[in-house]
């Protein structure tokens, strides 16, 4: 109740505490929800902060741990691959095994949930967004617990 948005995730959370194991993914065309997406940089900026800055705050340690696995793994990935290129060839080419194994295995999910949302794939694409999405965990990840950000007119 005292967080901006996220009705939603704070909705399911309640529900999954009241009735534990209960929760099921419906893999359905009906049940396909969809949701009209930020117009602008501002807007897009200001709505992952907003997402970012509830991380910890969920009470469920498991999204936690989830969540704190993931930034950690990109950070590292990156920090490897950057330091790997200036001082250590082997560190270089075990980041670069990481980040591939990465990308196979994100290939087959965005791959399959395209088509299951009947989207086209663009494989070049892919790969562009797969190397923005590590560095976009990573820098808003961090300012998500630092910065403010602005929703419908309101400064948090």
């Amino acid at each position: 109740e005292q967080m901006p948005g996220g009705d939603d995730i704070m909705l399911l959370l309640k529900i999954k505490k009241q009735f534990p194991n209960s929760i099921k993914f419906l893999k359905n065309d009906y049940a396909i929800v969809t949701t009209k997406p930020v117009v602008t940089i501002q807007e897009f900026y200001n709505q992952r902060l907003r997402w970012i800055s509830k991380s910890g705050k969920f009470g469920d340690w498991k999204i936690t741990v989830v969540l704190v696995i993931s930034y950690l793994f990109n950070l590292a990935t990156i920090l490897a691959f950057i330091i790997g290129c200036v001082a250590s060839e082997s560190l270089f080419l075990t980041a670069t095994t990481v980040l591939f194994l990465k990308w196979c295995t994100e290939f087959y999910l965005v791959k399959s949930t395209s088509s299951f949302l009947k989207q086209p794939f663009s494989l070049f694409n892919y790969l562009c967004c797969n190397v923005l999405h590590q560095l976009y965990v990573v820098v808003f990840g961090l300012l998500g617990t630092i910065v403010q950000y602005k929703w419908k007119g309101r400064k948090y």
